[in-house]
Formats: C-alpha cells, sequence, structure tokens
C-alpha cells in the first residue's frame, strides 16, 4: 500500500476477472460489508459483483463508504478493508483497546 497525493493505492492483491458495480437503492434491508452498519430498505448503496479465482462474489457497501473509498482510494482497493486500510496509512488505534472506529 503506498500514498500518492490524495490517494490511497492498494496494489497487493490480485484484481478479479471480471467485476461489474452499481449504485442501487435497497429493496430490502442489507449489511454495510465494509462498516457492518446496517443498509436500510430505500437508501442508495453499491452492489458489486466480481469473479476471483473462479468464484462470484458479492459485495454491498453502504454510500457512505462508497464515498470514502471513492474520495481516498483511486486506484485499487480490497472489499471488507476500508476502515483497516485507512487506519494503516493514517495510525491511530489500537485494536487491543477497542477503539477500531476512530475514523468513523
Amino acid at each position: 500500500m503506498a500514498m500518492l497525493g490524495n490517494c490511497i493505492c492498494v496494489n497487493d492483491y490480485d484484481p478479479p476477472e471480471l467485476y461489474v458495480s452499481k449504485l442501487v437503492k435497497a429493496r430490502k434491508n442489507w449489511v454495510c460489508y465494509e462498516c457492518g452498519d446496517p443498509i436500510k430498505r430505500g437508501s442508495k448503496y453499491e452492489v458489486a459483483t466480481g469473479l476471483y479465482e473462479g468464484d462470484f462474489r458479492r459485495y454491498r457497501t453502504c454510500f457512505t463508504c462508497v464515498c470514502v473509498r471513492r474520495s481516498l482510494f483511486k486506484c485499487g482497493f480490497v472489499h471488507g478493508r476500508l476502515w483497516e486500510d485507512l487506519a494503516d496509512v493514517y495510525g491511530g488505534f489500537d485494536e487491543d483497546e477497542g477503539e477500531e472506529d476512530w475514523l468513523r
């Protein structure tokens, strides 16, 4: 992982063979794959589907996490690591002390 200007680059992963994402309106309640917060029916969120090493995976991300990721991770990211990667770059929490929500 590297920091280029205002962009955090996560490039230590194998990209998917196929990847499609879109913003949609929730027709039922979901849970954000990044932060674990609820995605309530009627709210905007991202649904992403990718083919990783022969397996299809689907990720649902709340609009807040999508905005943070699009602002800071312009040259690569790994689903499910948004807040952990931000903490790695900016520091600021100790998991043993239960302060994993320091940035939100």
